[in-house]
C-alpha cells in the first residue's frame, strides 16, 4: 500500500487499512442485496482507504468472494477485455460491473454444455496434474460445487483476454 505519493505506507497503517477493509468486507452484504451495488459500494469505500484514487472494483470482487460470497463475479482486464470481444456491448452501453455481471453470467450460459464436458474431464487429469493423490476425493468434490465451475470459467475467460488483444478496455 503507497500514500498520494506513492510512497509506502508503515507497518501500523498498512495493518489498520487491512483491518479496516475486513471490516468492509464482513459488513458488505447486509448492506444491499444485490451484487453490482454491493461491489460498487464496497469499490468506494477501499477507494477511500487507498490515499492513490483508483478503481477498486477488481479488488472489491475478489474481496467479496474470498469472503464467502460466491455469486460474486470476480472482475479482471482480461475477463473484461474476453467478454467485449464474445459479447459485444451495443454502442453507448456503460461498461461497469453490473454490465460484466451481465455479460458473464450470458456466456457463462452459451458454455454450459462444454463446461460440464471439462468438468467431467478433469478427474482424467489427476495423474498428470500436481494434485496429491490423498487430495484426489477432496478435489473431486471440490469440481462438483458451483463455485468451482464458475472458477474454471473464469479461467477460460482470462486465457481468452489474453488472446483477444485487440480489444480495448
Amino acid at each position: 500500500m503507497k500514500d498520494v505519493n506513492g510512497k509506502v505506507v508503515s507497518t501500523q497503517e498498512r495493518d489498520r487499512r487491512w483491518k479496516e477493509a475486513a471490516t468492509m468486507v464482513s459488513k458488505a452484504r447486509i448492506l444491499a442485496v444485490d451484487n453490482a451495488e454491493v461491489v460498487e459500494d464496497l469499490a468506494a469505500k477501499l477507494g477511500k482507504l487507498d490515499s492513490r484514487d483508483h478503481d477498486l472494483t477488481s479488488a472489491a470482487t475478489k474481496f467479496l468472494w474470498f469472503g464467502g460470497q460466491y455469486t460474486v463475479r470476480i472482475l479482471d482486464v482480461r475477463a473484461v477485455r474476453a467478454l467485449r470481444h464474445l459479447h459485444r456491448p451495443q454502442r453507448g452501453t456503460k461498461i461497469d460491473y453490473a454490465w460484466f455481471e451481465s455479460a458473464w453470467k450470458h456466456q457463462f450460459d452459451k458454455c454450459t454444455a462444454e463446461l460440464g464436458t471439462a468438468l467431467g474431464n478433469l478427474p482424467n487429469q489427476f495423474p498428470w496434474s500436481a494434485i496429491p493423490q490423498q487430495w484426489e476425493k477432496c478435489a473431486l468434490t471440490a469440481i462438483d460445487k458451483p463455485w468451482f465451475q464458475d472458477r474454471v470459467f473464469d479461467q477460460y475467460l482470462w486465457a481468452k483476454g489474453e488472446r483477444a488483444t485487440n480489444v480495448a478496455v
